[in-house]
């Protein structure tokens, strides 16, 4: 296999399927979110972050700590509930041993994403076969640029990991550049499109490394 085709195919590889979710504060003030190996974000208090071991929210006063410690591949996720039902996942898991870099990103030609959208979209559609969804549209792959980083977008609709009748949007935003890799899930019930749209772009466009 060429080098190139080897590089195109590790990053194909690299991919994150939004989990399944685990009252929501009245706070809309948005507060800025930093995990210890400098990833940071701007979420508002109205998403409940998760504590992934014990699979339960965190007390509110996470907000307030100046660092999120990272004590594994997936450090951080949160969750937007409305009436307690869950409409809005994020997550981020981290590649340390990535060997891509953002010089290989910002060379990938037509071709290059149409090889990787394409990988993306065999190993997304597996699985979630495994945890009993399906995607529904694949609407392809990008690249966008956000504070000065140049990220691979994935974005897709899928039925619910929970049996519910909930579609939900997903977009992956990929950074990769060695060991600062790391993906960015964000999903949304499509049925509150108009009332959680905004605060998802809001947390993509603040992400910064």
């Amino acid at each position: 296999m060429p080098l190139r085709t080897q590089t195109l195919y590790k990053i194909a590889l690299i991919f994150l399927l939004s989990f399944s979710p685990i009252s929501s504060y009245a706070d809309n003030h948005y507060q800025n979110i930093k995990l210890s190996n400098n990833i940071n974000f701007k979420l508002s208090k109205d998403w409940q972050i998760i504590d992934l071991k014990k699979r339960q929210i965190l007390d509110k006063k996470v907000y307030e700590l100046n660092q999120i410690k990272i004590t594994s591949s997936l450090p951080f996720a949160a969750n937007f509930y409305k009436n307690r039902r869950v409409i809005g996942i994020m997550n981020i898991r981290i590649y340390p041993k990535s060997e891509i870099y953002q010089n290989e990103i910002r060379k990938m030609s037509k071709n290059d994403l149409s090889f990787f959208d394409n990988e993306i979209y065999k190993n997304v559609k597996r699985g979630l076969t495994q945890v009993g969804a399906k995607i529904l549209h694949w609407k392809g792959s990008n690249l966008e640029q956000i504070n000065n980083r140049m990220y691979l977008v994935s974005n897709y609709t899928r039925t619910s990991i929970n049996r519910t009748k909930s579609i939900f949007n997903v977009s992956l935003y990929r950074l990769l550049d060695g060991y600062k890799s790391f993906t960015l899930t964000l999903s949304y019930d499509t049925k509150m499109k108009n009332y959680m749209l905004s605060k998802i772009k809001e947390i993509a466009q603040s992400i910064n490394y």
